[in-house]
């Protein structure tokens, strides 16, 4: 494993509604605290993709990150578009960089204690081999049907066909 290890990322969008849009910041917050305990655990800075997001909400999750090891913002300009093009921002990000793993959630996801994460770093740090093309582990919903996230693995993918 490189040294740059695991990359966290978190994808978030808030609506213009405004009364929406405070019910979704405060389940994007307690997200984002919970993903910044995470991105502390491997010493990574926490990567978060917004879109629709007013200056006010990304200065209070730069206080939040003051005593950690920080965020890094990747803002999408355009009209929301849907998840996937926030998630597609994430992975270019990963491919640009050395990183080994990437871990992705959405800004209404939590990680709950029982999947001991912290001890499941600890091992992948430890003993990379053991995850090496063994198992596929997975926390979120979102995860390719077989392959790990990296370029290589989608170029020499056989996709079966319709008979």
């Amino acid at each position: 494993m490189s040294e740059s290890g695991v990359m966290i990322g978190c994808i978030s969008y808030l609506p213009d509604d405004e009364r929406v849009r405070a019910v979704r910041w405060k389940t994007t917050k307690k997200c984002i605290q919970n993903l910044l305990q995470v991105a502390d655990w491997v010493c990574k800075p926490l990567h978060i993709v917004t879109t629709n997001w007013k200056g006010k909400e990304r200065d209070e999750i730069e206080d939040m990150a003051e005593d950690s090891y920080g965020v890094i913002f990747t803002t999408i300009l355009m009209e929301h578009r849907g998840a996937a093009v926030s998630r597609n921002a994430l992975l270019k990000m990963f491919y640009a960089h050395d990183y080994d793993y990437l871990l992705i959630c959405d800004d209404d996801a939590y990680i709950y204690p029982y999947y001991e994460l912290e001890r499941f770093f600890q091992r992948l740090n430890l003993n990379s081999e053991d995850f090496l093309c063994k198992k596929l582990f997975h926390i979120c919903a979102h995860l390719a049907n077989s392959a790990p996230f990296k370029a290589v693995s989608y170029t020499h993918l056989t996709l079966p066909t319709k008979a």
